[in-house]
């Protein structure tokens, strides 16, 4: 309950209790007097029995209205102007209290307003100060910015826990449109505080840092990892660079991306091979077409059959030139683009031994399958994406356990002079031709990549096939995996650039630097911590309940105690009624201008992705979570974010004041109002107010998300539903 309410009826009670002790007690005295004492007093004092009867009532009225003047002029003010100084301490110096607030405290309301002006005066010199010594820094990350920004290439620049810290418009554009297409058209969230996983999932990001990891423990200077993937239709390039901080520990990561179209996905020495094979396929074709002809007719003329041979002897002329001139040509363009189309799909010279060993140990117990492994005794290195390959293998085994129920593999690696095997063997049923080629032409995993088992094969020039394991007493079944060692290649070949960063790079928010994820199921967390998604809607009406709908959506983030300007949602939504006019005059929203806007079950996943892994903050939020909860049935979207209401949370902090909407608590904090009842503008003005509520509730002892949502709990706006 608001506390004037609670002083007002504790004004009501006190005048309530008053009277009836007062009643009670000449009760109490009137009932110890004998009927005879009882009829002398009543004509002794039946003369006087105007100023009797005026005497109590003169005093209850003094007692009431006493009471009163000091609740309303005293007391309430008191604790009024209490509030309104100790917001103006908390740093909004350009406040002022109202003098006329109460006549009482006019004097002391006057020595605040000054002090609060020398207050105003000393904090703009300050300020000022920190700006022009924060210049020359912020021209050069302007600088910065604007070079990073200007890049074809897409870049983010994330925290050694993942968090991004920066990125360009290019990478919004090369995410957003590999995703045109997709169901519902889904927009990749990028934003400051978020986690990388939200675009490459944890578990390739994770392997491609693990690797940098160990390099850097080697002592190895190159800390770039490159992978392909896909997003959405887009096969998209990903370079993975980390870089030191001054303490040469890893300080984080730049993830570049750069689009790769259909022509570059094809393997640069298939192109060289398709223009080898067409010069001789044609000459051999003249060729056998010549000596068929000959040999199908032996009288021909011998004019006709010198002509033939004439036509042999050239092309065979021309053939073997054509084969002598490209000859050395051959074995640099084709080392040339193995190179390349090996730095594309990230092929590193790996250990095969150490590899296997650790994939087996790592995974099987995942997959909760007991792998037996016969290694070579001699280990030896094959060129390949790790993770493409382990993920390939991976999948066939969960194919098979899935299948056939299998719970027990061996595996056994076998090398030759060039060549590396991998056998994956097993008892029990036989995998059919059929299926197995149908398990090569499945996504390998749907949420890491959708490459094809035959498409990793053929990117590492590798085979695979079943095959029948006779060296054991009774016939088992075997899926061999053949790779060509790393010895084949010119010694002098190193797969890839390799670049080492030396200073970190000028970011864009240095407090998230040595920030974690924070699991918004920890209630512990600081308010200041927290990453929130601040959100205002429109609507056909006030009733929920009753059938209005959702017509806008406005939201904006805060992270590391900062509105993001750039990082908002807003859209129109299609209500499929009609509006009122008495709502069209407070939001302006005209029923033509969501006619071609898209329905809400299309909206709110989109909104949802926003708003994931963030605290949710309106203005009377109950009324917009409502919306929200009727519509969990039509979107399948469920909300399950922690919320907070700048409505109750004001209350919080100044129980005495008289309103809480949003344009009396903007006045407070000195915040201009423009485009009201706007969903993104109301949004960034909440978002305002939300940043300015913080410190005042640190003030009172609320420093966590769960102090928060207890202490909302507690007001008297809480109680009302909708």
């Amino acid at each position: 309950m608001n506390t004037k309410i609670r002083l007002k009826h504790l004004w009501i009670l006190a005048n309530v209790v008053f009277l009836a002790l007062g009643l009670s007690l000449f009760a109490f005295v009137w009932g110890t007097i004998s009927l005879e004492d009882q009829q002398g007093l009543i004509t002794i004092l039946y003369p006087y029995r105007v100023e009797l009867i005026s005497a109590p009532i003169i005093l209850l009225g003094f007692f009431f209205f006493g009471s009163k003047w000091l609740l309303n002029s005293f007391w309430i003010p008191l604790k009024q102007v209490t509030e309104e100084a100790e917001l103006m301490l908390s740093g909004n110096f350009s406040y002022r209290i109202d003098p006329n607030k109460s006549p009482v405290f006019q004097p002391l309301i006057t020595l605040l307003n000054r002090e609060a002006e020398n207050l105003e005066i000393l904090s703009n010199q300050v300020e000022q100060q920190i700006i022009n010594a924060k210049t020359e820094v912020e021209k050069e990350r302007n600088i910065l910015a604007r070079l990073i920004d200007e890049l074809r290439e897409g870049v983010i620049v994330c925290n050694k826990n993942g968090l991004i810290l920066l990125y360009n418009t290019t990478v919004n554009t090369i995410l957003n449109d590999s995703q045109k297409g997709t169901p519902n058209d889904q927009k990749t969230c990028i934003g400051l505080g978020r986690s990388i996983s939200t675009i490459i999932s944890h578990a390739l990001f994770e392997h491609h840092i693990e690797e940098l990891l160990n390099r850097q423990k080697a002592g190895n200077s190159s800390l770039i990892q490159h992978f392909v993937m896909w997003i959405g239709s887009q096969l998209i390039r990903v370079e993975i660079l980390g870089f030191l901080s001054e303490t040469e520990v890893f300080g984080g990561f730049i993830v570049v991306f750069k689009r790769l179209s259909r022509k570059a996905d094809i393997p640069y020495f298939e192109q060289f091979e398709k223009q080898q094979t067409i010069k001789i396929r044609t000459s051999l074709a003249s060729v056998r077409t010549s000596i068929e002809t000959i040999l199908s007719y032996p009288s021909l003329e011998e004019s006709k059959k010198a002509q033939l041979l004439s036509i042999i002897n050239d092309q065979s002329v021309q053939l073997t030139e054509f084969i002598n001139q490209n000859r050395s040509r051959t074995f640099q363009d084709l080392r040339q683009l193995s190179q390349q189309s090996q730095t594309m799909w990230s092929l590193q010279e790996t250990h095969v031994r150490a590899w296997l060993s650790s994939m087996i140990q790592n995974e099987g117990s995942l997959l909760e399958i007991s792998v037996d492994l016969e290694l070579d005794e001699e280990d030896c290195s094959v060129l390949m994406s790790q993770y493409l390959i382990s993920q390939s293998l991976l999948f066939l085994i969960n194919q098979l356990k899935r299948e056939f129920s299998l719970d027990r593999f061996l595996c056994r690696f076998q090398q030759s002079e060039q060549l590396v095997t991998i056998d994956l063997i097993w008892s029990g049923p036989v995998l059919s031709e059929e299926l197995f080629a149908q398990w090569l032409i499945q996504p390998v995993h749907q949420e890491m990549t959708i490459f094809t088992v035959s498409e990793v094969l053929h990117r590492h020039n590798a085979e695979l096939w079943l095959d029948a394991d006779e060296q054991w007493d009774e016939k088992k079944q075997t899926l061999r995996f053949l790779i060509h060692k790393v010895d084949d290649r010119d010694p002098d070949y190193s797969p890839g650039d390799t670049i080492a960063l030396g200073n970190p790079p000028i970011i864009y928010d240095f407090g998230l630097m040595n920030q974690g994820v924070k699991g918004l199921e920890h209630g512990d967390v600081k308010l200041t911590e927290l990453s929130y998604t601040v959100f205002d809607m429109e609507t056909t009406g006030l009733d929920p309940g009753g059938g209005d709908e959702i017509i806008s959506i406005g939201a904006i983030r805060i992270v590391n105690g900062r509105v993001l300007e750039k990082e908002t949602f807003e859209q129109l939504v299609n209500p499929h009624r009609s509006i009122p006019v008495s709502s069209i005059v407070i939001h302006g929203i005209q029923p033509e201008n969501l006619k071609d806007k898209p329905s809400i079950h299309k909206i709110l996943p989109q909104f949802f992705k926003f708003a994931e892994g963030t605290i949710l903050v309106a203005h009377n939020a109950a009324f917009d979570m409502r919306f929200l909860q009727l519509k969990e049935d039509i979107t399948q979207v469920y909300f399950k974010n922690p919320v907070l209401d700048t409505l109750l949370l004001s209350e919080v902090v100044h129980p005495y004041q008289d309103l809480h909407c949003l344009e009396e608590i903007a006045k407070r904090f000195h915040l201009k109002v423009e485009k009201r009842h706007s969903a993104l503008a109301d949004a960034f003005l909440t978002a305002n107010i939300f940043l300015k509520l913080i410190p005042l509730l640190n003030r009172q002892g609320i420093h966590t998300l769960k102090e928060a949502q207890f202490a909302e709990k507690e007001t008297y706006f809480s109680k009302l539903k909708y």
